[in-house]
């Protein structure tokens, strides 16, 4: 696989400061580098590195091309974050990227600028991989004993058994087949999703989730059933589901959890649809969507 000259102006925005970069890797004369010319290039970068893939034009034909920027040992979170804005304005700026590349490069930029962002107001280095300064979270897993919430019973009236009489029948309704039809059914359990660093309490809204965030899911509202989440990857036929509810929800019950390792399996980037399932509605074939989000898939 080949990297355009395009992309090689992009993954040497920062790289290309270091001098340990071989001279010929650095500036290739074709107009194209070679693959093991772009690792030579990725070698050189730090503990920071962003990632990503985008369409772009090379020798008139469109090709998809992966995109490296990382900083040297010695940068700090500010110089990361400036050169991350550095080459949102270049991309931007580029003559030659298709108006959709662009939009798509300066949007993952703008979240990575607001995840450094975050851990930097938290005291954090922050790099592509969990932080090395936090303290792991360990992955949410199902919990060994069901969740139950016990309701609270009220103390019997001494005439509770006289009222309790049977009222006199009547005769039943007969409702017609459009009637019938016409029952919405029941309504799924209601939660919000958020996301957060590893590690950090604060929650801020998704953008495309680095292998050190992860997705925080919290019920708004009870609910009486079990529930499960769905990650079904965009185009394929991978699910995987984990488990949130045993028996039922409590309105403010909230889990972190990642994406599972089956969505990302093979990809360099996932795309999947997240759903709230429960066997009380429609036999736990469909669920109450979620959203739909992006991960970027570690190595």
């Amino acid at each position: 696989m080949f990297l355009s000259q395009v992309a090689l102006v992009l993954a040497a925005l920062i790289a290309a400061q270091q001098p340990e970069v071989p001279a010929d890797a650095a500036k290739p004369s074709s107009g194209e580098i070679t693959k093991d010319q772009a690792e030579a290039l990725r070698s050189t970068c730090g503990s920071r590195r962003f990632e990503t893939t985008a369409d772009v034009t090379a020798n008139g034909k469109m090709r998809r091309t992966k995109i490296t920027l990382c900083a040297a040992e010695s940068d700090t979170s500010a110089d990361w974050i400036s050169k991350l804005e550095k080459a949102a304005a270049q991309i931007k700026a580029h003559p030659t990227f298709p108006d959709a590349t662009k939009e798509k490069l300066q949007e993952e930029l703008r979240a990575e600028i607001a995840r450094v962002k975050t851990a930097q107001a938290f005291g954090v280095d922050a790099s592509t991989k969990p932080f090395a300064n936090a303290t792991p979270t360990p992955p949410v897993s199902p919990p060994s004993e069901p969740i139950t919430t016990s309701p609270r019973l009220q103390p019997k009236s001494p005439l509770a058994d006289f009222n309790a009489l049977p009222p006199l029948p009547t005769a039943p309704a007969v409702a017609d087949a459009s009637t019938k039809a016409a029952v919405p059914s029941r309504r799924g359990p209601q939660l919000s999703v958020q996301c957060a660093l590893l590690g950090i309490d604060r929650v801020y809204r998704c953008g495309v989730l680095a292998t050190d965030e992860r997705l925080v899911i919290r019920a708004t509202e009870p609910f009486n059933g079990a529930v499960t989440l769905r990650f079904t990857r965009t185009d394929s036929d991978k699910i995987a589901e984990v488990p949130f509810a045993s028996q039922s929800l409590r309105a403010g019950q909230t889990a972190r959890v990642g994406v599972p390792k089956a969505i990302c399996k093979g990809r360099i980037r996932a795309e999947f649809e997240l759903e709230a399932v429960t066997p009380a509605i429609n036999g736990g074939r469909s669920g109450e969507r979620l959203g739909s989000f992006e991960a970027r898939c570690g190595d």
